[in-house]
C-alpha cells in the first residue's frame, strides 16, 4: 500500500485479513500517534511525502525485526522511495493497539522506524550516513517512544553491573555502528542527554 507522511493515504491490500488488520492498526493509530510525537519532541514532520508499506518482502521471522524503513540515500540530501517494511511474522494474529512483549512492543517498533521516515523524507540524512552519524539517527529514533526498559536491560537492572558495555560503545560514536541493544542503549542515553542538557540551558531540547 501507498501511505503518506502527515497526509491522505490510499491502500491496495486486498484479500489478505491479516495484512488488511495491519493497514487498519496503522491508519486507525499506529502512524498518526508516532507522527505526533515525532512532531512534538522532534520538531519535524513529513509534507504528504508518499511512502510504501510493504507487508510480503522482509521477514526474519518471529521475534526478530518487526520492521524496518529503507529508503535509497546518496552522500547528502533525503532518501528516495521511501518504504516501510513489516515482517509480518510479528503481526499474526493483529495485535493492536500496543502488541508485542516489554521492552520490543509494536507500537514502540513502528514509532522508532516511522522517526526514520521522517527523518528521510524531510532531512540532510544522506550526509548522516556519510559522515557516521547513524548513533545519532538511531537514538533520536529510540528517544521518540523511550527507551528506558532496554537501557535498564543491557546494563543489568539495578546497580548496573554491565553498564560499562554500554558505555563502551560511546567510543563508536562518529566511527562505526555496530546495530547491538547495547549500540541502542547507548545511542539513547546520549540523546536523552543531549535534551536534558539543552532544556537546562534554556532550549527546547532535542528538536533544538
Amino acid at each position: 500500500s501507498d501511505l503518506k507522511v502527515f497526509g491522505q493515504s490510499s491502500t491496495s491490500v486486498v484479500g489478505n485479513k491479516d495484512q488488511l488488520a495491519v493497514e487498519d492498526g496503522l491508519k486507525s493509530g499506529w502512524l498518526s500517534s508516532a507522527e505526533d510525537l515525532i512532531k512534538q519532541y522532534y520538531g519535524i514532520q513529513g509534507n504528504g511525502n508518499t511512502f510504501k508499506v510493504d507487508y510480503t518482502t522482509f521477514s526474519d521471522g518471529p521475534g526478530g525485526t518487526l520492521a524496518r524503513v529503507t529508503a535509497q540515500v546518496g552522500s547528502s540530501g533525503i532518501g528516495q522511495n521511501i518504504t516501510l517494511q513489516v515482517d509480518m511474522k510479528d503481526f499474526v494474529p493483529a495485535n493492536p493497539p500496543n502488541g508485542g512483549s516489554a521492552p520490543f512492543y509494536n507500537d514502540r517498533i513502528l514509532t522508532h522506524e516511522m522517526t526514520h521516515a521522517v527523518m528521510d523524507a524531510t532531512m540532510n540524512v544522506g550526509s548522516f550516513f556519510s559522515n557516521n552519524q547513524v548513533f545519532f539517527m538511531e537514538g533520536t529514533a529510540e528517544l521518540m517512544h523511550g527507551a528506558d526498559e532496554r537501557l535498564y536491560a543491557d546494563i543489568g537492572g539495578a546497580g548496573g553491573p554491565n553498564i560499562s558495555a554500554v558505555v563502551a560503545k560511546v567510543a563508536d560514536w562518529g566511527s562505526s555502528w555496530g546495530g547491538t541493544s547495547a549500540d541502542y542503549s547507548a545511542a539513547y542515553a546520549g540523546m536523552r542527554y543531549l535534551d536534558e542538557k539543552i532544556k537546562a540551558a534554556g532550549g527546547n531540547g532535542i528538536k533544538d
